[in-house]
């Protein structure tokens, strides 16, 4: 599938279980602004900046996808964003348990 920022932007918000109402509240745009990004009808770097603030996530995943990045799949995604919510300490535990796993 070939995926475009719009694609993006909706699967990321899905995966955070948001309306678009509620990441435009989160981005400080309208729901209209999302609307416009997720369908491909406009995509400003000011807007862009601000979805990807919102969604925890930088702004050039949004705008290259993961091949930019690294193969990034849904639970991957998933578990980072789950990380990215916890407190400065448990992310330093969490970071300590996957050098256990890496055997660092």
């Amino acid at each position: 599938m070939n995926e475009t920022i719009g694609s993006r932007v909706v699967k990321l918000r899905k995966l955070k279980g948001w309306t678009q109402g509620q990441l435009a509240k989160r981005a400080s745009l309208t729901q209209q602004a999302i609307s416009h990004v997720e369908t491909g009808r406009r995509a400003d770097p000011r807007t862009l900046s601000r979805i990807a603030e919102a969604l925890d996530v930088p702004e050039a995943f949004l705008r290259y996808g993961p091949d930019e990045l690294g193969t990034l799949d849904e639970q991957t995604i998933d578990i980072a964003m789950r990380i990215a919510k916890l407190s400065p300490e448990d992310r330093a535990k969490i970071g300590g348990l996957l050098d256990l796993i890496d055997g660092k």
